[in-house]
């Protein structure tokens, strides 16, 4: 299966829209009213397999790929990819 490894940098960025940028692609853990209550809020890989290497590199198919390098230029971070070759059981077997 034809996968891209995914890296992006975020120098120079302020620490607040670094956690916009990871929360948009991971997302978070939401509580309210004292965590009383707790809510998941899903980021772009939510509905993506994909393998997390690190806070800032993952694997995804070449499909999702082109998606979810938009969304990280968008919001204003350098990306940078290289194609691979994964076996797909891997990916799917990470992703839960």
């Amino acid at each position: 299966m034809k996968a891209e490894i995914i890296t992006y940098e975020t120098k120079g960025m302020s620490n607040s829209k670094r956690s916009i940028i990871s929360k948009a692609i991971f997302g978070y853990t939401d509580r309210t009213k004292g965590s009383q209550y707790t809510y998941q809020r899903g980021g772009i890989l939510y509905s993506i397999p994909h393998i997390t290497i690190t806070k800032k590199t993952v694997v995804v198919t070449s499909a999702d790929a082109t998606k979810l390098k938009k969304m990280i230029e968008g919001c204003g971070a350098t990306v940078k990819s290289w194609k691979i070759d994964i076996k797909e059981q891997e990916i799917q077997k990470r992703c839960g």
